[in-house]
């Protein structure tokens, strides 16, 4: 009897395995060189490895619909207003040990419950998405294209040496639990130029911000020739020619230093306008003035977020 019932659980094993090949488990995640519509018209553009410079896609199928599996903060920024944060993660992770990941936001995602203001190249966005009926995302790989990309496979490369690496991306969600997978091979021996070039654009991108994101500061009634003059002329010393300096605060704003207590300062900003080549740009200008014996001394100038794209019509 005993050996009836092993040949007959080895005969359910074999069955069991041959049901399972003959109708395999669907994939979870495909990679392709394409944009598709959705996941099953890039089902049959599959592919498993990618060589430098390649353009990649990655589609990503759910069981249940998305709102299943993000993580939802919610808080209050310090105007009162409730800001609600939607999103999960993608991890990339090589078999050199190499490591990459980044926040993908279906919604919110411009603050953070510190305060902190994201720049939006930073994190990947998804616009249109219902939590509740939608069940697969798709993500451009290879390059920044707006509500449609992520930087986290270029980062991993970019960080790696020339190998044949084998990778796999997951999708994370709340209380850590992985609801999609896929695996890729990166054909990479000889080096990876083009995909280091992409992720330097990416990279400016996450710096400095999309041209459709960078919205220039409201205008203030302060003006102040001499103020403007330093401004220009401080601008000039690092290569930027400035079209148009526009104040954003409306008078000055004293402070007590905090080095010596009885010492005072007064600070203001601007925006600085300009072109390189057929780009529009703008920078930051704080500009410091310090009480000296009774009198305001010389405009210091700090210019910061230089070369911040701006578009052209604004």
């Amino acid at each position: 009897m005993k050996k009836l019932l092993s040949i007959l659980s080895l005969f359910a094993a074999v069955v069991s395995a041959s049901a399972s090949n003959a109708n395999p488990k669907p994939p979870q995640m495909v990679f392709t060189h394409e944009e598709y519509d959705n996941f099953e018209t890039a089902l049959p553009h599959a592919l498993t490895e990618v060589k430098d410079g390649e353009s990649l896609w990655v589609y990503a199928k759910f069981a249940k619909p998305i709102g299943t599996y993000v993580n939802v903060s919610k808080f209050t920024d310090k105007d009162g207003n409730v800001v609600e944060n939607i999103s999960f993660m993608m991890h990339f992770v090589s078999n050199k040990g190499i490591y990459g990941e980044q926040p993908v936001f279906v919604k919110g995602g411009e603050k953070s419950p510190n305060g902190m203001v994201f720049n939006k190249g930073y994190v990947a966005y998804l616009d249109n998405i219902d939590l509740e009926k939608t069940m697969e995302v798709k993500l451009c790989l290879s390059q920044y294209i707006r509500h449609k990309s992520s930087f986290v496979f270029l980062k991993m490369i970019g960080k790696s040496e020339a190998a044949r690496l084998d990778t796999e991306l997951t999708l994370v969600g709340k209380n850590d639990v992985v609801f999609s997978r896929g695996t890729l091979t990166c054909s990479l021996e000889s080096g990876f130029p083009a995909y280091k070039k992409a992720w330097n654009a990416y990279e400016e991108i996450t710096q400095k911000g999309d041209v459709a994101d960078n919205v220039l500061p409201p205008t203030g009634k302060f003006n102040d020739d001499n103020v403007k003059a330093a401004i220009i002329k401080e601008a000039k010393t690092i290569g930027i020619t400035a079209e148009k300096v526009v104040f954003t605060k409306d008078a000055w704003s004293e402070r007590i230093t905090q080095e010596v207590p009885e010492k005072r300062e007064r600070i203001v900003y601007s925006y600085i306008r300009y072109k390189k080549g057929s780009r529009c740009l703008y920078a930051m200008a704080e500009v410091v003035q310090k009480l000296v014996l009774g009198n305001w001394g010389p405009s210091l100038v700090r210019l910061y977020n230089t070369d911040s794209p701006i578009d052209c019509g604004k």
